[in-house]
């Protein structure tokens, strides 16, 4: 079976009993049993019934998108089939009881203040005012910082105790003027032709002459003045990039260019003053690399080749390809590698299998952009600097996104989940949004709305407790039963599921 349709498969975790007529398969200790398929995540087992009603945490990932997103797994929503193997739940960290919360707190503050970052890629987290990357001696590095809204759910730092950042960069020729000179200003246009094409939005440019460049930027028929890169899907005529980039591949709705490199960490929460602030201490360093060009149509027959497979053997496993030492691929044209904290908090390459649970998602679900996440959900022209700014760097608000039915993505995601995480286990989320009847508090709601941090960032006392449990988790070392630290109410989580069974969702809901 393949990789993409495996982790599509097992993405809604369901009861093993009607709703009210008991509790699911009891939560069980860890063991250090191999899990052949880390691919599928912990999420995959959330119950979705119980004596409450249905709980539908399952739309965030399976989505029918637009094209050249080909899984088109909305389905997924309402009914879901396991491969024979994935039925028992195998992420035993997620089911024991979490790590202890308790622990010194002045110690630990000292412990997440401490930088274990080495340069990795190039990339030197030194940036300026527009986000660029400068290594010791004030070159570019060709990386850009970007602000991003996290996907709903798991990867709230208030739920996953982590906070994030993210840096982009294109290849060479895409910075680089047509004589082949580092040219800074049409890497800032190209950056913004990638932006319109991936957010599939118009992004405001300095005034450009299109004359000089030879490119109708802004799509309206002549070369003139532009002050936008206009998003046009299908395009009366290909919008080529800039520079040496001129000659490759033009932009394409959904698709970065072939070559280009996105870099993420993850990092402790800190409290200074009273803030819960991203720390210097990462967890990981993430970073994936376009290495091969797939076009739609050679989307469209990969997904349809393994829509065949599926069919004719739906319980084989797929093997993640790769290994610790090159990274491993995503089956859709991107290789990923990453490190991880090693017990004595220096990072360390992760492991086959410890990379293996990043595929998954990355592989190719429903609401992915080119197996991707962040950069569809970057911030646009409203922000500071256009959205190009790191955000551990600057106290910036987060504005919440709206749905096209005018709600609060948040907020729906609340409703929809009808807690604070997959789990429901968030208990601070639970008193802060929601009522006594256990359904979200409108007045609550409404108070995120400008900024959603007000939401997703815990408290001072909760990002202590995480940090505290996440470094009990490193001392362990035991990532490859489950990495994330759920703490508050015992989560919602099933330790087997029944094949075929539904999910109890009546009703598809789109993630836009």
């Amino acid at each position: 079976m393949n990789l993409v349709r495996l982790c599509a498969l097992a993405a809604c975790g369901l009861t093993l009993t009607s709703p009210g007529a008991g509790p699911p398969t009891p939560l069980r200790a860890p063991t250090r049993e191999p899990n052949l398929a880390p691919y599928i995540p912990p999420q995959c087992y959330a119950i979705t019934r119980d004596a409450a009603g249905v709980h539908n945490p399952c739309f965030v990932c399976h989505q029918d998108g637009p094209p050249p997103s080909y899984v088109r797994d909305a389905d997924l929503q309402t009914a879901s089939t396991f491969p024979a193997y994935a039925t028992v739940n195998r992420w035993a960290n997620a089911l024991a009881a979490p790590p202890s919360t308790d622990g010194d707190d002045a110690e630990t503050l000292r412990w997440v203040r401490a930088s274990n970052y080495q340069v990795q890629h190039d990339c030197h987290f030194d940036v300026d005012d527009e986000g660029f990357d400068r290594d010791p001696r004030g070159a570019l590095t060709g990386w850009r910082a970007y602000a991003y809204l996290p996907v709903p759910g798991m990867f709230w730092p208030t739920n996953g105790g982590s906070a994030g950042d993210a840096f982009v960069r294109l290849p060479a020729e895409y910075r680089q003027d047509a004589a082949g000179k580092d040219d800074r200003r049409i890497y800032r246009l190209n950056l913004a032709i990638a932006e319109a094409y991936l957010r599939r939005a118009d992004v405001p440019i300095d005034e450009t002459d299109e004359r000089a460049e030879g490119v109708d930027l802004d799509a309206d028929g002549h070369l003139g003045t532009a002050h936008r890169v206009a998003f046009v899907w299908p395009p009366k005529a290909p919008l080529h990039y800039l520079g040496r980039a001129g000659s490759l591949q033009p932009a394409t709705a959904g698709l970065f260019p072939q070559g280009t490199e996105l870099l993420h960490t993850l990092r402790y929460l800190d409290v200074r003053n009273g803030r819960v602030v991203p720390a210097a201490r990462m967890k990981e360093v993430r970073y994936m690399q376009k290495v091969r060009w797939l076009g739609y149509a050679d989307l469209e027959l990969l997904q349809a080749r393994e829509a065949r497979e599926e069919v004719q053997n739906p319980d084989r496993l797929e093997k993640v390809r790769g290994d610790r030492e090159h990274g491993v691929g995503t089956g859709r044209g991107w290789r990923m590698e990453a490190s991880i904290e090693d017990a004595r908090g220096a990072l360390r390459p992760q492991s086959y299998e410890e990379l293996g649970a990043c595929v998954g998602c990355h592989g190719g679900i429903g609401a992915g952009v080119d197996g991707t996440f962040s950069f569809a959900r970057k911030l646009g022209a409203e922000a500071f600097a256009g959205g190009w700014f790191h955000q551990g760097h600057r106290d910036e608000p987060l504005p919440e996104r709206k749905r096209s039915d005018g709600q609060g993505e948040y907020a729906h995601y609340l409703a929809e989940v009808g807690g604070g995480d997959d789990f429901r286990s968030n208990d601070e989320i639970a008193r802060g949004f929601f009522g006594p009847d256990g359904k979200p508090n409108h007045d609550a709601l409404r108070t995120f709305a400008g900024d959603v941090r007000r939401l997703i960032v815990p408290s001072a006392t909760r990002a202590l407790r995480l940090d505290h449990a996440y470094r009990r988790r490193v001392e362990s070392q035991s990532f490859v039963l489950g990495r994330d630290v759920v703490i508050g109410a015992p989560p919602q989580i099933a330790a087997e599921v029944a094949p075929d069974a539904p999910t109890g969702v009546r009703t598809v809901v789109t993630a836009e």
